[in-house]
């Protein structure tokens, strides 16, 4: 072939390649593959996200529980900071970062965007602003923050430093508080690195919404106080209590000693901070004797009068023998509702065996046992509650509470459905969202119980110390070993001390659960936990402002308190802070509503706990609420005015 047309024949091969990598090029430019489009974009520029406000968390009378308050977040442009060791020592006088740390961001000149702290206060900003440094800016930040500190702590949960909830109610509804953030994309330059923008002309993110609990923070307060007491008092582990709304299982209290500031969260480890109330679950011991009682009257197998022999305080059940907690206790004939204010093991286990174990399975799954409840919160156990078939003597250790576990949550929504005639709900933080009932008992064995609860309260029933002057209180005692995890079987000397009822037994308001591991030298529920019952049923029927049904002279002083904001309303300023210092004087919180700052302040001058106000205009409420004691106990008092 010539040379000529080996030339030809190479430029038109030339040429080929040539106008390939043009229509590849060409291809590339306008119809980019994904691959590589997620590279450019990656190389050419980089997000930013700036969080939304995260909605407010209040009680049910509109306290705050959770705000999100303005914080300020540092950032640095590296390549526009010279000395960087004299930035980084300057900065470090205020910032939470070490010197070295700050040292090594500053350092990092490939970067144009660093951030150097998260959530400062505006003090911390001014004060670095004032440095002048080149390079330095500032976006402002949501930070979450717990005015109440301690208060509520378990339920409330925590928020991570990146606005996501963690851990309680704030990640239960997370998505509801959050709002939505905003992302933005900031440009880099040909060597990728971020390019500064003017951050503070941004379009601010939607704000997450404010939610409403069905707590209630002056029951969560007077709650968190008594269990605190009765622990540092008996020496117990650990101290649990629930509140409910009688008739609609509305959570209005629930508390966990010891507790946590949810301010500092990371300070105490992961397990302080669960809810053990809703998370843990134990056996309840003898508060589980009511529901084979109730079993049996539904069945119409007994009634209340019926007379049950208790065998002298020894059962045989096989090769086993079932007998009474306390060994003096030596029953020959008991009627049922004795058996329940005795708390008789015996009574109860021949009770059980009556019913049968598929039944009294049944009956208490109804009641909430062995089934997760249907509440918004993480981490909600349902217990234990073995599948059948259950030997007579496993049928008889559950009449009393042993061989079956339940949270605190699951046992007062149990008694909460005696309460309510009969009638379960499920429990709720929500205010007004609960559900349809679904009747459990009917009205008449309902009726029944809350009689034969009040006898347990009555002269002679272990629950005599659960009694409040003025009400008449349903409830029972609960004692039971604790199990050993590591082991097997039960810890030698080592219980739980507790303690369910209502208040009025015979129109309930309040279902109130108490419980304390481990507590030292008393353990049985009716000296622990039944006194602390009667402490907590008082203050809330006080709170309530219900009328006393017996009079005396205890509670002439009740009915003034309940009536002390009416009277307040007529009373002259003088007279009103001459008896408000009166009291003051006799060691007890008068009623501040509806005083100015001024009459605040002089009445809280002559209070040795730490006062501390909040708020301007008028006294809306405090924390505790008025009629406690202004002991040594009482640390601080929390006034909140509103204008």
């Amino acid at each position: 072939m010539a040379l000529k047309s080996r030339l030809v024949i190479l430029f038109i091969m030339i040429s080929m390649a040539f106008l390939g990598l043009m229509a590849r090029g060409a291809y590339l430019q306008l119809f980019p593959h994904k691959k590589l489009k997620t590279l450019m974009e990656r190389q050419f520029q980089t997000k930013v996200t700036l969080r939304s406000r995260r909605g407010s968390i209040y009680d049910r009378n509109g306290r705050e529980l959770a705000v999100s308050i303005t914080s300020y977040s540092v950032y640095a442009d590296p390549s526009l900071i010279e000395d960087y060791n004299r930035a980084a020592r300057k900065l470090s006088k205020f910032l939470e970062p070490s010197y070295s740390t700050l040292k090594k961001k500053l350092m990092r000149k490939s970067t144009r965007f660093v951030w150097l702290d998260r959530q400062i206060s505006k003090e911390k900003k001014d004060l670095v602003a004032q440095l002048g440094l080149p390079g330095v800016g500032f976006l402002e930040e949501p930070k979450r923050i717990y005015p109440n500190r301690h208060l509520a702590s378990h339920t409330l949960g925590i928020v991570g430093r990146s606005g996501t909830g963690l851990e309680g109610i704030e990640i239960a509804i997370d998505k509801k508080l959050q709002g939505a953030a905003k992302k933005f994309f900031v440009k880099r330059d040909a060597r990728g690195r971020p390019l500064m923008m003017d951050l503070h002309s941004l379009e601010p993110p939607k704000d997450g919404e404010d939610v409403y609990l069905s707590l209630d923070v002056e029951l969560q307060y007077m709650l968190e106080r008594e269990l605190a007491q009765a622990l540092t008092l008996h020496d117990a582990e650990s101290a649990t209590g629930v509140i409910l709304d009688a008739k609609t299982s509305e959570i209005l209290s629930i508390a966990n000693i010891p507790s946590f500031d949810v301010n500092n969260p990371f300070n105490v480890p992961p397990q302080y901070r669960r809810n053990r109330a809703i998370v843990d679950t134990y056996e309840p011991g003898s508060t589980l004797k009511t529901f084979a009682i109730a079993a049996a009257l539904e069945k119409g197998l007994v009634k209340p009068n019926t007379k049950i022999n208790c065998e002298k305080g020894e059962f045989k059940i096989g090769r086993r023998i079932i007998r009474e907690a306390d060994v003096n206790h030596k029953f020959d004939e008991l009627s049922v509702s004795e058996i329940l204010a005795k708390s008789s093991n015996v009574g109860s286990s021949k009770i059980a065996l009556m019913v049968g174990d598929s039944e009294y399975r049944d009956f208490l799954q109804k009641f909430g046992f062995g089934r997760r409840p249907n509440i918004n919160f993480p981490g909600a156990a349902q217990g234990i509650l073995r599948e059948l078939p259950w030997g007579q003597h496993q049928l008889a250790n559950i009449s009393f509470g042993h061989g079956i576990t339940a949270s605190a949550i699951q046992i007062a929504a149990a008694y909460a459905a005696i309460a309510n005639d009969g009638q379960y709900r499920d429990p709720s933080f929500r205010v007004g969202g609960w559900e349809e009932s679904k009747r459990v008992i009917s009205h008449d064995v309902a009726q029944q119980m809350k009689f034969m609860l009040m006898g347990v309260t009555s002269s002679g029933g272990t629950g005599y110390s659960a009694r409040v002057p003025g009400f008449p209180v349903a409830g029972k005692t609960g004692t039971a070993q604790m199990v050993d995890l590591v082991n097997g079987g039960y810890k030698k000397g080592e219980y739980i001390a507790s303690f369910a009822g209502f208040i009025p037994a015979h129109d309930p308001k309040y279902v109130i659960y108490v419980t304390f591991d481990n507590p030292k030298n008393k353990y049985y529920g009716s000296e622990v936990a039944a006194p602390v019952f009667s402490k907590i049923a008082g203050y809330a029927m006080r709170k309530s402002g219900v009328q006393p049904i017996l009079i005396s002279k205890r509670n002439l002083l009740d009915k003034k308190w309940m009536n002390i904001e009416a009277k307040q309303e007529q009373e002259p300023v003088d007279t009103k802070m001459r008896n408000a210092m009166a009291l003051v004087e006799k060691n007890t919180l008068p009623q501040l509503k509806g005083m100015n700052l001024r009459q605040a302040l002089k009445i809280s001058s002559e209070i040795k706990a730490d006062v501390k106000i909040k708020g301007r205009g008028r006294v809306d409420y405090t924390v505790p609420g008025a009629g406690v004691s202004l002991n040594d106990d009482l640390k601080e008092i929390r006034i909140i005015l509103k204008e």
